[in-house]
């Protein structure tokens, strides 16, 4: 399930950047329109448009994807943990308050699932090649 989320986010990414040379591909048949004729324009609006719709879906898969990977692994982590802490011995237990425990547990899980989402949405997202150096001047100020 992790490299289905690494792909996800790195196809993402790719789709993101196509975003400005759809948009400059619009503006570029716009601003060259001859007459009234109108259907180059609404191609390259359709091709934006279908790159956006195409993200959104890659986006919410991804998100999808992610939530079910958490969880999955913050179950496991509980479970586990909880595990752990029932085989400790009776002397520890009795001198241990039980709310601290559960507490230190949560504050685990929590760090757990900040720590994926750093690094799905921020590491991967460094990772993948970087708008400015695909797009060209022309078309990276329509981002």
């Amino acid at each position: 399930m992790f490299g289905t989320l690494v792909v996800l986010r790195i196809v993402t990414s790719l789709v993101d950047v196509a975003v400005p040379f759809a948009a400059g591909h619009l503006v570029d048949t716009v601003a060259t329109a001859k007459g009234h004729d109108l259907r180059p324009a609404v191609h390259a609006l359709a091709l934006l448009l279908a790159i956006v719709f195409i993200f959104q879906i890659l986006r919410g898969t991804l998100d999808f994807v992610l939530i079910r990977f958490s969880s999955d692994s913050m179950a496991r982590l509980v479970r586990d943990a909880f595990a752990r802490v029932q085989r400790f011995s009776s002397d520890w237990h009795a001198n241990t308050f039980a709310g601290a425990t559960v507490r230190r547990l949560t504050r685990g899980m929590w760090a757990f699932d900040t720590f994926t989402d750093t690094m799905i949405f921020n590491v991967s997202g460094a990772t993948t090649p970087p708008r400015n150096f695909l797009a060209d001047q022309r078309h990276s100020l329509a981002i």
